[in-house]
């Protein structure tokens, strides 16, 4: 028998459920009252022994869990009352769990099971999960440029399957699009959005801090080559004849247009259209109006600012030679 120092109980052993009715724990017990000869449960001091734990976990297999007790659960590692509230993993322990999970792959039962856990969730539920959700990011801080250059260089040169892709659009089948009927009349945001960039601009005007003229000066045109346009770019090389891709010319109402090669020695503008996107197949884009409207204003600019403009279809790229020649 042993006697608690705190209440003068006797007792075979000191249980943690004994020294938890004190406030207390059994390690605190065991520093605080040092001298005293207590005798604290073997269990809680050196642990449970491997077979004992085997012998547990088998009598637990295939026990449902009632709700009542799920719900004690939940409540007792929820908010302070979880042991990790409050601490975070250092970055040793973050590198053990990123290198344990490194690879592993969820089985289909247990994608199953947490698609259904999801999908099973009342409303209230989702409300809270949503609120939490949105607070996070509230306060979340953005990401360092560090953070950046790591998801760029993790995403550099993956290639979306044909599989996932499907996935994505019957998911999203029958679903409208968020911003379905927004305009600046339906959509408060969208409404002060513009007035609150149209103010902004025009003190930034009155300050002198912006130019509009240099603005459309300044503009680049940050779209990609085609492979026709790269194809074209290759027969100048080979025939050393020096260009600029993408050159810009500006009209009198400040409108850029950019235009696929420049040959300085000729003063020659050359673009190189797709019969799809220009009209010069049977089947034509939906904006085919506006395609064909662009590409006269191009015309009229070139002409206009003393330029020669040159079209070349896209399966006339190998016979480019012969503008020049």
């Amino acid at each position: 028998m042993t006697q608690c120092p705190i209440c003068g109980k006797y007792f075979k052993t000191i249980t943690s459920t004994h020294a938890k009715s004190h406030q207390t724990s059994q390690a605190e017990m065991r520093i605080t009252f040092y001298d005293y000869n207590l005798i604290f449960t073997a269990t809680q001091i050196n642990g449970q022994s491997e077979k004992t734990k085997q012998k547990i976990s088998k009598s637990k297999v295939g026990k449902p869990l009632s709700e009542s007790h799920k719900k004690a659960i939940s409540l007792g590692t929820t908010g302070e009352n979880n042991p990790f509230y409050g601490r975070k993993h250092s970055l040793k322990t973050r590198e053990m769990i990123s290198n344990t999970n490194s690879g592993r792959i969820s089985t289909k039962e247990t994608k199953l099971a947490i698609k259904n856990g999801l999908n099973n969730r009342t409303d209230e539920e989702k409300a809270i999960t949503s609120k939490k959700l949105s607070d996070a990011g509230k306060n979340r801080l953005p990401a360092s440029i560090e953070t950046r250059q790591k998801l760029s260089k993790s995403l550099k040169g993956r290639i979306i399957t044909q599989e996932t892709k499907n996935k994505i659009s019957n998911a999203n089948k029958g679903k409208s699009c968020w911003c379905k009927g927004l305009t600046k009349d339906t959509c408060e945001s969208l409404k002060n959005g513009g007035i609150k960039g149209s103010e902004t601009r025009r003190k930034k005007i009155a300050a002198g801090e912006y130019n509009p003229i240099d603005n459309f000066k300044n503009c680049k045109n940050n779209s990609k080559d085609t492979k026709c346009e790269l194809a074209v770019a290759k027969h100048f090389d080979e025939l050393n004849i020096e260009y600029i891709k993408q050159y810009k010319l500006t009209s009198i109402d400040f409108k850029n247009r950019f235009y696929d090669f420049y040959l300085p020695k000729y003063n020659m503008l050359i673009e190189v259209d797709g019969r799809y996107w220009h009209g010069g197949s049977e089947r034509k884009p939906s904006n085919i109006d506006a395609k064909l409207y662009n590409d006269d204003f191009k015309n009229k600019l070139a002409k206009m600012q003393g330029y020669k403009l040159v079209r070349v279809w896209d399966n006339e790229v190998d016979l480019v030679w012969r503008i020049i020649c």
